[in-house]
């Protein structure tokens, strides 16, 4: 279960990065995230965020920490 969720969390990442044109770095700056950081959430190396960092990321995609967790397609 934890996988699934991680899995579609990954996705989601890459789903609101992609629909905003924004590059990995582009992306970490607006969150206020280091590159690496950013990078290793979205390809799976970490995959449990701090709720800090959950909220750094709605933050910086302008979503709510709901919308940062609603499936993707």
């Amino acid at each position: 279960m934890a996988s699934l969720v991680a899995n579609r969390f990954r996705a989601r990442l890459l789903a609101l990065r992609s629909e905003r044109g924004w590059s990995q770095e582009f992306a970490a700056e607006k969150c206020g995230l280091g590159y690496k950081t950013y990078q290793h959430l979205e390809i799976g190396v970490r995959d449990n965020p701090t709720l800090r960092t959950i909220e750094k990321l709605a933050k910086g995609f302008g979503v709510t920490i709901s919308e940062l967790f609603n499936s993707v397609g």
